[in-house]
C-alpha cells in the first residue's frame, strides 16, 4: 500500500527531528519536523481515499486537502490541526531560507506540535506496526 511509504518517511523524519533537537540543531529539527507532518498527512490522505494529484504531491495541495477534507469536512482531526502544516512550513522556511535562526523555544514548540500531529495520524492506522 502506498501510504506505508509515507508513514515510514514520517516516522524517520520525526526521529531525525528529535535527534537534531537533542543536539541543539534547531534549524535542522524544524525542517525534519515539518516533513514528518507533511508525509504523515500524505499517508492519511491516501488511506482515507483522497486521489493524489497526477503530476506531483505539492505542499499547497497537501495542506489544503488535509485542512478542508480531514479537519473541516470529515472532522477526523481537530480544526486546530488545519494550521499545523502551514505554520510548520513557515518555520521550516525560516530555518532553510532566511537569515533568521529558529530559536530553541520555537523548535521545542514545533516538535511538541509535530508529536501530537503524528500521534493523532497514527491512530488512524491501528493495525500498522512500527517500522
Amino acid at each position: 500500500m502506498e501510504y506505508k511509504i509515507f508513514l515510514n518517511k514520517a516516522r524517520e523524519n520525526f526521529a531525525a527531528a528529535d535527534i537534531c533537537l537533542q543536539h541543539g540543531y534547531h534549524n535542522a529539527s524544524a525542517n525534519r519536523a515539518y516533513y514528518a507532518m507533511f508525509q504523515a498527512a500524505i499517508a492519511v490522505l491516501i488511506h482515507k481515499g483522497f486521489a493524489l494529484p497526477p503530476d506531483k504531491i505539492g505542499h499547497d495541495w497537501v495542506q489544503a486537502t488535509f485542512a478542508r477534507g480531514l479537519t473541516k469536512q470529515q472532522k477526523v482531526f481537530p480544526r486546530t490541526f488545519a494550521a499545523y502544516l502551514p505554520d510548520a512550513q513557515e518555520i521550516r522556511n525560516r530555518a532553510d531560507y532566511s537569515f533568521a535562526e529558529v530559536s530553541k523555544a520555537l523548535c521545542n514548540s514545533q516538535f511538541t506540535k509535530t508529536k501530537s500531529f503524528l500521534e493523532a495520524v497514527l491512530k488512524e492506522f491501528p493495525h500498522e506496526p512500527e517500522s
